[in-house]
């Protein structure tokens, strides 16, 4: 069981075939969008995804099969 507050929580892993699979832990009927980057300097962040969360779990799956390293953000936006 995972307990968070008011901020989301990510947790990123190596799937199938070496895919990312991201798990999002946040309040259900949030909305967030997932956010990436490859490289923290500079920090430039790229919209992956936007969702709205309908329990407090959610599963995203990026798409890619690489063996760069990736770095994930979820960011609450306000509607």
């Amino acid at each position: 069981m995972t307990l968070i507050a008011g901020q989301p929580l990510l947790e990123a892993a190596r799937g199938t075939n070496h895919t990312t699979v991201v798990t999002l832990y946040g309040n259900p009927g949030t909305n967030y969008g997932i956010q990436y980057t490859t490289n923290l300097f500079p920090e430039v962040w790229t919209a992956l995804t936007n969702l709205t969360l309908t329990n407090a779990v959610q599963f995203v799956y990026p798409g890619r099969a690489t063996n760069r390293m990736e770095f994930f953000r979820a960011v609450q936006q306000v509607m």
